[in-house]
């Protein structure tokens, strides 16, 4: 297993307990547990998922760990590996599809109508739906630059000099690494459409007196500490632009960023359960902005 630590969902636990705690302390109802449920099966898909990309296998040739003399590369162990990385590359995507459904469904739900069509949900009761929505796309967010951030180490070994014995010709393997790598970061756009939308509700219903006091402190707490911490990311991703890339790079980079955000522009993580892309996207990561870009916007 990889032993670095990549994702952590420490900091939006904490501002979820306290929003879980709310519903709890809400008249006892059926609706009122639904929501508790979906909370709770939310929170613990969410650290599954942080402990699975924390967990994740090596990429291996070595048949012994342990430096010496005798000490071989295999082939068998190479394919071991891959068969492990594989794996774990679909319980991670298993996993997260079932956040994916969490997702859908609180938001679905939101807007259940009876036969005569009329709202089923009080205004309180669609916020609570949003914010589960929210904490959601939060969650998917966080894990998914963990997701990618672990795939772009596979990424980069099976390119290095010293792997080339083994991966120069598994086409096969690397695809099937950089298409689940391209697909976290075609979502990790969805997830930022969706977020702001989102928050647009929830801000509509704040500025209505909809929105309970709480929640909307539990909102304003959530995007003030995720902006902090994506600060330092925000600032190693400036550095490394302008102080690695040539003017040329740059300037592919940003061709390759505004290709790459046309491709998503008019797909919502709401509407999208599985995500096929074809368009390669060659550079790290896009810059952390989103809780800094939803907090200008609360």
């Amino acid at each position: 297993m990889v032993s670095c630590k990549v994702v952590s969902n420490r900091s939006i636990n904490r501002n979820f307990d306290g929003f879980v705690e709310s519903l709890e302390n809400n008249q006892k109802s059926l609706d009122n547990d639904i929501k508790i449920q979906m909370a709770e099966e939310l929170k613990t898909k969410a650290n599954q998922i942080a402990k699975l990309i924390n967990r994740a296998p090596r990429l291996e040739t070595w048949r012994d760990r342990e430096y010496g003399p005798g000490r071989e590369r295999s082939v068998d162990v190479y394919n071991e590996s891959k068969d492990k990385i594989r794996t774990w590359m679909l319980d991670v995507k298993n996993l997260t599809m079932d956040i994916h459904a969490i997702t859908y469904e609180a938001g679905k739900n939101s807007y259940a109508t009876s036969e005569d069509g009329r709202m089923l949900n009080s205004p309180v009761q669609m916020a609570q739906n949003e914010m589960i929505t929210l904490y959601s796309l939060t969650y998917l967010r966080n894990l998914s630059e963990g997701y990618i951030t672990r795939s772009l180490g596979y990424i980069n070994k099976l390119a290095s000099k010293k792997m080339q014995k083994f991966s120069a010709n598994d086409d096969e393997f690397k695809l099937e690494v950089m298409e689940q790598y391209m697909a976290y970061m075609g979502m990790m756009k969805i997830i930022d459409e969706d977020a702001k939308k989102t928050l647009t509700k929830l801000k509509r219903m704040r500025d209505k007196k909809i929105l309970p006091i709480e929640y909307s402190e539990n909102i304003s707490t959530l995007l003030n500490e995720g902006k902090k911490k994506n600060k330092k990311k925000m600032d190693a991703f400036a550095k490394f632009k302008t102080e690695t890339l040539t003017q040329e790079q740059v300037k592919e980079f940003d061709n390759a960023l505004s290709q790459f955000e046309e491709t998503f522009e008019r797909s919502h993580f709401s509407l999208v359960r599985q995500i096929q892309i074809t368009h390669f996207y060659t550079y790290l990561l896009l810059p952390q902005t989103f809780h800094g870009v939803l907090l200008t916007q609360w």
